[in-house]
């Protein structure tokens, strides 16, 4: 008996085991049912939700192991299908919504002639309503032939008020009906006006996308040794700013233009409007390393090219391999200027003067006395001295205040 009634509860135990792991597959979403990032000739908006999904998590996935090559091409042409993708839903959701205003436009023209016609039969019957209630009711009695016809009038006129009654919410139906639909059509309008903003951004992400893969294949020609070496250097020289910015000791973020605009071309990296922005597809702020992309932003600016930090930044081929944070030395810059060398050998204080005293501010790069390296720029020439415009201490500020000449490891101008 005992071994009966355990064999007959483990059987029940067992059943709902089968039933809970049966409801459990049939409630579970779709898109977990083994969906994978692939390319596919067609697909619902539910499967391409999926797929989209999918392929979120395997950039993700893939951003975070891009330590070679062949990972980080594999990266590029996976973010580059997810955008593919979201423009596809894009384009799917801006039909769907263009059908959707269409409809509401017959829906619209419908009511609109409804509530016409019934605007109409309600003057009408306003007017006989209004003429009615004009006449005297003992008049009406008297002139009856008899009681019968009397009460065939009572009725006739409570049919016709009812009628009229209606008549009148009918018409107030309509037209709460027809300003919903109204509103309605009104919010698919701007919801059309934002997908279509948003599809414009997606394919400029797109495109942004493909040069960056096209530029890093030719950067490195395909070769991982290359790749390695350049990542190498970028790695060391944002390093070196890191440790320049931390360790000058002039605290954090700071608010709007808070040091000042000097000439009016003067910018702090560590300013609030642009200090957290990434630099290009890197992980690394202006703040933290932008030094020599404010520096060139600042004379971009004096030279009439209304640009900002964050500008320079937004541009991911600016820098090596468009992954990194350090700025190339060979790159068209807004308002056709490049950065150009025009020292070569030992950089001397007579070659920066000249520069200078011909109205050309000069980038130059050094060693801090506190470590790592640093940019900023030249503005005149001070006796013996430079006046400079610092992206981490300040406009008008004297060289001497916080370097000196012997540490000056690069120098440069922008035409």
């Amino acid at each position: 008996m005992k071994f009966h009634a355990s064999s007959k509860l483990f059987t029940t135990l067992g059943l709902w085991v089968a039933i809970f792991f049966t409801l459990s597959i049939l409630f579970t979403p779709k898109q977990t049912w083994g969906v994978v990032c692939e390319r596919k000739d067609s697909a619902s908006q539910e499967e391409l939700q999926s797929i989209i999904d999918a392929c979120t998590k395997q950039v993700n996935d893939l951003g975070q192991q891009r330590n070679t090559l062949t990972k980080q091409i594999q990266y590029m042409d996976s973010q580059i299908y997810l955008t593919e993708l979201n423009i596809q839903e894009n384009q799917q959701s801006v039909e769907r919504i263009k059908k959707e205003i269409t409809s509401l436009g017959e829906r619209i023209g419908e009511l609109n002639s409804t509530l016409t016609h019934i605007s109409e039969t309600t003057t009408d019957k306003i007017r006989a309503m209004y003429k009615r209630q004009r006449r005297n009711p003992m008049l009406s009695t008297l002139a009856s032939d008899n009681l019968t016809t009397l009460l065939r009038s009572v009725q006739y006129l409570k049919r016709t008020q009812e009628n009229d009654r209606n008549i009148l919410l009918r018409l107030q139906d309509t037209k709460v009906n027809f300003n919903e639909q109204k509103t309605l059509r009104e919010e698919k309008e701007t919801e059309l006006n934002i997908l279509n903003d948003q599809l414009a951004s997606y394919k400029i992400s797109l495109a942004a996308q493909q040069r960056d893969k096209e530029v890093i294949l030719s950067e490195t020609q395909n070769d991982e040794k290359t790749y390695q070496q350049i990542l190498s250097r970028a790695r060391t020289q944002i390093s070196a700013f890191k440790t320049s910015a931390v360790n000058s000791g002039v605290g954090g973020v700071i608010g709007a233009n808070s040091l000042g605009t000097g000439d009016g071309s003067y910018y702090s990296q560590r300013d609030e409007r642009w200090a957290y922005t990434n630099i290009g597809n890197s992980s690394e702020s202006i703040g933290s390393v932008g030094c020599l992309v404010t520096s060139v932003a600042m004379v971009l600016k004096s030279k009439g090219t209304d640009v900002t930090p964050t500008d320079i930044a937004a541009n991911s081929c600016y820098f090596d391999l468009c992954t990194t944070a350090y700025m190339k030395f060979s790159v068209d810059l807004p308002g056709g200027h490049r950065r150009f060398s025009s020292f070569s050998g030992n950089i001397s204080t007579s070659d920066i003067n000249n520069k200078l005293d011909g109205g050309e501010p000069v980038i130059v790069g050094l060693y801090p006395s506190w470590g790592g390296q640093h940019f900023i720029v030249l503005k005149k020439v001070d006796g013996d001295d430079w006046m400079m415009y610092d992206p981490l201490f300040g406009p008008n500020i004297k060289f001497s205040e916080h370097y000196t000449k012997d540490k000056i490891f690069s120098a440069e101008i922008i035409t």
